[in-house]
C-alpha cells in the first residue's frame, strides 16, 4: 500500500475524507446519520461506496463493517434500500442517476425503484455530497 506523508495509508486518507465530508453534509443540514432516508453516494469505483456507507455511517454502518452491511436486505424493497438509482455503474455511468432517484424517492415517484421505507430525506453526490429534504407544510 502506497504511504503518505502523514504515516496513513491512501485507504485511512479516503475513510477519513468520507466521515469529513458526511459531518459537512450533516451538519449544514442540520441532521445526523439516522435522519437519511435515501442514500445513493457515488459508485464509479464499487470500492467508493464502502467508504461513503461507512464515512454517513448510514443505516449504523461503521468503519470497517460495510461488507456485513451489504450481506443484509439492500433491496429496493427491503429494510436498507442502498443506492436505490442503481447507482452509477447500474445506471450505464450516467452522474445524474444519484440525484434523480433522491427526488423521485422523496417526491415517490421512483415507479418499480420506489422504496418501502420512508423518503423525506435523501443524500446522493460524490465529493460534492447533495442533501434533498421533503418539506412537510
Amino acid at each position: 500500500m502506497h504511504q503518505l506523508g502523514k504515516g496513513e495509508t491512501v485507504v485511512e486518507e479516503q475513510q477519513e475524507s468520507c466521515a469529513e465530508l458526511a459531518d459537512v453534509i450533516l451538519e449544514g443540514a442540520g441532521i445526523g446519520p439516522a435522519d437519511v432516508d435515501i442514500f445513493n453516494p457515488y459508485d464509479g469505483y464499487l470500492t467508493f461506496t464502502q467508504f461513503y456507507l461507512e464515512g454517513f455511517k448510514w443505516h449504523g454502518v461503521g468503519l470497517g463493517e460495510a461488507h456485513d452491511f451489504y450481506a443484509g436486505d439492500i433491496r429496493v424493497e427491503g429494510p436498507h434500500p442502498f443506492l436505490s438509482s442503481g447507482g452509477n455503474s447500474g445506471a450505464g455511468h450516467n452522474r445524474a442517476a444519484h440525484y434523480r432517484d433522491c427526488v423521485e424517492q422523496i417526491r415517490g415517484t421512483a415507479g418499480a425503484r420506489q422504496v418501502t421505507v420512508r423518503a423525506d430525506v435523501g443524500v446522493a453526490g460524490y465529493s460534492n455530497m447533495t442533501c434533498f429534504v421533503r418539506y412537510h407544510s
